[in-house]
């Protein structure tokens, strides 16, 4: 099989509880094959930690080779005709950490979307592993992390979907994050733990006897959310905009009692509460576009979050393909 390396990158985006590894084309522009698997950072440290004897690197090395064998598979069965062996890995997300390959320290603020204040750890190729890795960390500022979002950020600015030098860019999660760029510079984030909290409230709080995730969790399984769970979603977004946290969340457990809403529809009151509250710091600049970054099962419930009354005029809502390919564009913009 025929490789040349120089147009081939091999791109991981490996995060706490997800990996997931594809071949990429710069000649093409494309995405050849791709793996993806649940076996994050976290179980794959979990799993090192039971074999002391054995060094990290070659360790979490032995995992890589295990879906690089997959996806050179994957590769034969499409006729590529490309030999995986010589192209470089380049590595984003929590595989820096703590958890992961190496621990490396994190890059400061402010931080150029060129991607030239990036830190970076190279690890050389070896003959059971014929693969230089490109180890990519994350960002911080005095008061916060992340891991991952810079990257994507970086591939959203080299795809040119930043709507204007001055912008909000919002990357939804587990700790969704808040992201300030001006002129071409990071210069401010912020992390909400809205969706580790609506995982607290729903499994372990008394909210969640009052709660119950219906099936399938999202109405509409496209891009829209309609029915009854956009109107419960709403009234949660309208009573978090003029009452205290601490004090609506009570209303979910009263909403039931009292036979105002059943436990699906409160299940997305609660989150409409969740995420009304984390998106009212917005309301104070009405001027500034905010681009709502995808890829999450929760962007639908954002988007319609954002297009409510006293939101920010401008909302940027960046195309599926885009978000799917940020993280790699932002590697390529690092790795070039």
């Amino acid at each position: 099989m025929a490789n040349d390396s120089g147009d081939y990158l091999l791109s991981c985006d490996w995060g706490t509880s997800s990996f997931r590894l594809r071949l990429f084309s710069r000649s093409r522009d494309a995405v050849l094959a791709e793996v993806t698997a649940s076996e994050g950072i976290a179980s794959v440290y979990n799993q090192w930690k039971k074999d002391p004897d054995c060094p990290r690197l070659p360790f979490f090395r032995n995992i890589l080779k295990k879906y690089l064998n997959e996806l050179s598979e994957r590769v034969v069965v499409s006729k590529k005709g490309i030999s995986l062996a010589g192209i470089p890995l380049v590595i984003s997300g929590m595989a820096s950490s703590s958890l992961g390959i190496e621990e490396l320290p994190y890059a400061t603020l402010p931080f150029s979307l060129e991607g030239n204040g990036a830190v970076t750890r190279k690890f050389e190729a070896s003959a059971d592993f014929p693969h230089e890795i490109l180890l990519i960390s994350g960002l911080r500022s005095e008061q916060d992390v992340m891991r991952g979002e810079e990257t994507q950020l970086l591939g959203l600015a080299a795809q040119g979907m930043l709507p204007a030098d001055n912008a909000i860019c919002l990357f939804p999660g587990t700790h969704s994050k808040h992201v300030r760029v001006r002129d071409g510079i990071l210069v401010k984030f912020e992390t909400y733990m809205t969706g580790e909290f609506f995982q607290l409230l729903t499994r372990q709080s008394i909210l969640s006897e009052s709660v119950e995730a219906p099936e399938p969790l999202i109405e509409s399984q496209g891009s829209e959310i309609s029915g009854k769970t956009a109107e419960a979603f709403r009234q949660g977004l309208n009573y978090s905009a003029d009452t205290h946290l601490l004090h609506s969340l009570f209303s979910v457990r009263t909403g039931y009692l009292f036979g105002k809403q059943d436990k699906a529809s409160n299940f997305y009151f609660l989150s409409g509460l969740l995420i009304g509250a984390e998106l009212n710091n917005l309301k104070a600049d009405k001027t500034t576009p905010v681009l709502l970054c995808g890829g999450s099962k929760m962007s639908p419930f954002y988007k319609l979050a954002l297009h409510q009354p006293r939101m920010p005029e401008k909302i940027v809502i960046v195309p599926p393909e885009a978000a799917d390919l940020s993280a790699l564009h932002g590697q390529l913009v690092i790795a070039t």
